[in-house]
């Protein structure tokens, strides 16, 4: 049976299956998150331009017993983070 994903299944998934779904969203790279803005439950999914059209607004991703419903938010706004090195800035 099929549900729709919460916001504790959005932040298990994020936590814990994140490898898991960007295997089965099969791009690279891509950033993860969950927006907290109020416009509803669901995983913001940041890529590179050109890349939007590749992915769904939904997937199915099963989740312990259940197979979840996860709304998909894409966005082409994906970032590099660089790594800061907190010794060499003194802190």
């Amino acid at each position: 049976m099929k549900r729709s994903a919460t916001v504790s299944d959005i932040l298990q998934i994020l936590r814990h299956h994140s490898i898991e779904l960007q295997k089965r969203l099969a791009i690279s790279p891509l950033q993860l998150t969950m927006p907290t803005d109020g416009k509803g439950v669901r995983i913001k999914v940041s890529v590179q331009q050109g890349q939007q059209h590749k992915l769904p607004r939904m997937i199915e991703f099963p989740l312990g017993d259940d197979m979840l419903n996860v709304p998909l938010e894409v966005q082409e706004d994906y970032q590099e983070y660089k790594l800061l090195h907190l010794q060499s800035r003194g802190l």
